[in-house]
């Protein structure tokens, strides 16, 4: 191998530039300025190559190069003592030259030795403390030696003695055996390091041999000697630079962002077969650490030992620089194959600066690849051998193997009489053969299986035959579909027999959680759904009542007329209880003639007081059985979730105390498990029952509430409020808060509307037949009478019969958040009504979140500033932000716009400097009766 001159020679400009200098020096000043500092050169160029040897240890785990490295710090103190005891040198006032040439001879012979040695310590383990001692031994010998003892080696006038050049014959001896050595070892150096310490070595012995010719101590043979000592020294750092920084720096910077991240064993090896750079990989598969891997050789560590290093073709080719890929070795002592790759690293010059060497342990792969033959033998005995038809086909339908069951099914001797058929060519009807190509076609295009779907097959005597089918994808190596993969199994016996085990279980099933007699859940069914309306009311956080149920006087039924006739009686009370429910709500039979019903979706206690005087009512109708007129009635306990608690045993057991309660209390009644509940539950019924005796008696009066116009001077009445009042028998009169939500609730709003715009309509038709002028009358409309089927009828009915009055002269107020329940419905009806003539506003007007998509599109002729505005103005600033909003919004709109709950100066003030010109409120007037609200139309005339 060939020394990379092109590298070397790139750093000969210094060194050239020095000796240039040193001997300009040497010839235009005095020879000892020249030594000194030619010998000075040499020391730091010795302590360089001590400290990068060191310091790079780490690095390249190279123990020759830590070894020179530690010799050469010591003598670069010998020479720098030898420069210091120079003849001529002011520092120790010598006379001789002896002790200056001793220290130039005992560190020569030192570094020499060192030289020598240091190819024997490449694979010895020491450590660098124990190196150092020793050396510093050897130093201080020769320090004493030297300045105390100096032998005679430089005689004035007559020149060298025969001892000086004796020692120099021995040092060129020395190193003439080092380049023997050196060579032995060839193979464990780098070529760089190998060329450049032979031509060192080289040039010291041409220094040594310039030293054996000069007499006296400046003559010019010093000058040659020492120039060739310092080029020595010179080349052996730029070797050690380069081996110890520059290349592992290179590879680790090529090959560290690549190579650490492949799975398997990968070296950085250098052109000699030294090992750079490992990856985990690699170390972990040497159970190594990187450390005792790096600096060693690639063969010694990871090809075969039964393979010499000359003969190996990894080897080889690492020295050729060929690239190998797929060069497959066996180890015959570890019973392992392993498969190797190499690749080139390239310098930035392009040329080879290692190699990356991956190596894979195929012995699993190749065991695997010998076993497949036996296995696919093996697969093809245990496909024949499965109960179950197995085939396979490509993309076009054609069939490519299946096992000795599919074979006999399809009539066939073999499968070889199989194999190149499709579905045409075989025995299976045609309808059969059609759906079996299309799931086929479907399988391949979609790509998406279907397994353990059922089809059906009619045999020769036309019985069905039952077959759980499968088919999946047939996927090549690459993934792409080529065809299809099926299976089937006659399941005919197991379907008759899962069809007799499910009705014997739906039997068993209904047996467990429904009763024989009502056909309604027993008392375990119930206890399930009871568990499912805790959980349901505890995530939305809604209430729900619980209904315990019991016939009064059941048991003398039994006894007087018999089981029979009380079964009767059950199986009627149960399907009036069924009657009596909404479709979502749980009815169960617990237990003799005890009944419960689950009530969700509590919006108030009333909806379960109205279920149970419901069920009171409708348990009191006669019950005809085989001539027998019975009366039954029943009493009820009512608990609810979570207000009496969250349990189901609690519920249960809180609703029955309350049924013993209301049988305590007389029977034909119900009780809450709460007594105040009870309480404001019978007030209720007791108000729904008045209610609906007060609008079939007429028992409302209607008062009227003035609006006025305020926009001129002369202020005018523009309209009425009709608002109406219960003028209770016993209770006096009750405020519309009262009774108006629980109108809304039961339905009975529609009648009340109906009666409140006959009585208002008629009164103000007469005041206009009078020649009064009330101007606009205002009527509060409910959702529910909007929404009914004849309300437009019934409008033109109640105009008809009030005497006559004009459709302009009529207004209807529906509140914003009821017109926003059903938008989209509400547009249809008002639309109508304004066909009619007849005009819409709406009522309370910011407090139900409109929206103005559908607040354009509404036939809406006015907005009604809602009283809790008005009432805060102009002091809150909230509610004047609103109240200016909303008229700005009807403006925008081309709406009228009119603030009610006006009471104040003030509050009229702000309006009327708003822009809002109607009021309504008792700044004008409150609520009026008939009587007085036609003082006040007067009034306004005059």
């Amino acid at each position: 191998m060939q020394i990379n001159i092109k590298y070397l020679s790139s750093k000969w400009l210094i060194p050239f530039l020095l000796i240039a200098l040193l001997v300009t020096i040497s010839i235009n000043f005095h020879y000892l300025v020249f030594h000194t500092f030619a010998e000075y050169f040499a020391v730091f160029v010795s302590i360089g190559i001590s400290l990068i040897s060191y310091h790079t240890y780490p690095l390249t785990n190279n123990r020759y190069l830590l070894f020179i490295g530690l010799g050469y710090l010591w003598i670069a103190l010998l020479q720098m003592l030898h420069t210091q005891t120079y003849l001529g040198m002011p520092f120790y006032g010598i006379e001789s030259s002896d002790v200056s040439i001793t220290f130039w001879i005992f560190s020569r012979i030192f570094e020499a030795l060192i030289l020598l040695v240091a190819p024997f310590m490449r694979y010895v383990e020491y450590k660098s403390y124990k190196v150092t001692i020793l050396f510093s031994i050897i130093t201080t010998i020769i320090i004493i030696i030297s300045m105390n003892f100096p032998p005679k080696l430089f005689i004035v006038g007559e020149g060298l003695t025969d001892l000086k050049i004796g020692l120099e014959y021995f040092i060129i001896a020395l190193l003439l055996l080092t380049l023997y050595v050196n060579k032995l070892h060839k193979s464990e150096f780098t070529s760089v390091v190998y060329q450049a310490m032979k031509y060192a070595i080289g040039l010291t012995i041409l220094a040594e041999i310039s030293f054996t010719f000069y007499s006296n101590v400046y003559d010019y043979m010093n000058v040659v000697g020492h120039t060739f000592k310092f080029l020595s020294f010179w080349i052996l750092l730029q070797a050690i630079i380069k081996t110890s920084l520059e290349d592992p720096i290179s590879l680790m910077r090529k090959s560290a962002t690549t190579y650490e991240v492949i799975p398997y064993p990968s070296i950085i090896v250098d052109r000699s077969g030294i090992i750079r750079q490992v990856n985990r990989a690699a170390c972990t598969s040497l159970n190594k650490d990187e450390a005792d891997i790096v600096g060693m050789r690639n063969h010694d560590m990871f090809h075969p030992k039964s393979i010499k290093e000359e003969l190996c073709p990894i080897c080889q080719s690492i020295i050729d620089n060929e690239e190998l890929e797929d060069c497959v070795l066996g180890n015959k002592e570890l019973g392992t194959v392993t498969q190797y790759a190499l690749s080139p690293i390239h310098t930035t010059e392009d040329k080879i600066n290692g190699m990356v060497q991956v190596s894979i342990d195929m012995t699993h792969t190749l065991l695997l690849e010998k076993s497949l033959l036996n296995q696919y033998k093996l697969l093809q005995n245990i496909i024949d051998t499965v109960p179950v038809r197995i085939f396979w086909k490509d993309e076009n339908g054609i069939y490519l193997g299946a096992n000795n069951l599919f074979v006999k099914d399809a009539k066939l001797n073999s499968l070889n009489q199989l194999i190149g058929k499709s579905e045409n060519d075989l025995v299976w009807e045609k309808e059969e053969i059609e759906r079996h190509i299309k799931d086929d076609e479907d399988i391949i295009n979609s790509g998406e299986s279907k397994i353990q779907y059922e089809e059906t097959r009619k045999n020769k005597n036309a019985e069905t035959t039952y077959l759980s089918s499968s088919k999946v994808p047939l996927k090549d190596d690459s993934g792409q579909i080529i065809g299809v993969v099926g299976s089937y199994e006659d399941i005919t016996k197991r379907k008759n027999l899962e069809y007799k085990l499910e009705k014997q279980q739906e039997i068993l099933r209904y047996q467990a959680h429904y009763d024989v007699l009502t056909h309604l859940p027993n008392r375990v069914l119930l206890q399930d759904r009871l568990i499912q309306a805790i959980h349901k009311a505890k995530r939305s956080k809604s209430e729900f009542a619980l209904l315990f149920i019991d016939l009064d006087q059941f048991k003398q039924i039994n006894d007087t007329l018999g089981h029979q006739v009380g079964d009767e009686v059950l199986k009627i009370f149960a399907s009036r209880l069924k009657n009596s429910i909404r479709e979502d709500d749980t009815l169960a039979r617990i237990g003799g003639d005890e009944f419960t019903i689950i009530l969700e979706n509590l919006k108030s206690l009333e909806d379960a007081s109205t279920l149970a005087q419901k069920i009171i009512e409708n348990a009191k109708q006669p019950i005809d059985i085989a001539g027998h007129l019975l009366y039954v009635s029943s009493s009820m306990g009512i608990s609810i979730y979570p207000k009496d608690s969250t349990e189901m045993q609690d519920l249960l057991k809180y609703s029955d105390s309350a049924m013993y309660k209301a049988k305590e209390e007389g029977r034909n009644n119900f009780q809450f498990y709460s007594p105040e509940m009870t309480q404001i539950a019978m007030s209720r019924v007791v108000m729904q029952n008045d209610l609906r005796s007060a609008i079939k008696n007429e028992e409302f009066v209607v008062y009227y509430q003035p609006q006025i116009d305020i926009s001129s001077e002369k202020e005018t009445l523009v309209g009425l409020e009709a608002l109406v009042r219960w003028e209770h028998p016993q209770l006096g009169q009750i405020p519309p808060f009262q009774f108006i939500p629980m109108a809304e609730e039961t339905g009975m709003i529609v009648e009340l509307d109906k009666l409140v715009m006959k009585m208002a309509i008629t009164q103000v038709a007469a005041w206009y037949k009078e020649g009064l002028n009330p101007g606009v009358l205002s009527l509060n409309l409910a959702m529910k009478q909007l929404h009914q089927d004849d309300f437009i009828p019934t409008i033109k009915k109640i105009i008809e019969e009030s005497g006559g009055i004009e459709k302009k002269h009529l207004s209807f107020e529906i509140t914003e958040g009821d017109l926003m329940i059903n938008p989209e419905s509400s547009i249809e009806k008002l639309n109508m009504l304004k066909e009619l003539g007849i005009e819409t506003a709406i009522d309370d007007f910011g407090t139900g979140y409109s929206s103005l998509s559908y607040l354009k599109r509404l036939p809406i002729g006015k907005l009604k500033i809602d009283q809790s505005f008005s009432r805060g103005v102009p002091n809150d600033r909230d509610d004047v932000v609103i109240s200016k909003t909303i008229i700005a919004l009807a403006k925008n709109l081309n709406m009228k716009v009119i603030a009610e709950g006006v009471e104040t100066q003030e509050q009229k003030d702000f309006m009327y400097e708003n822009g809002c010109y109607e009021i309504q409120g008792y700044f004008y007037s409150k609520p009026l009766r008939a009587d007085e609200a036609r003082e006040f139309i007067l009034k306004y005339q005059q």
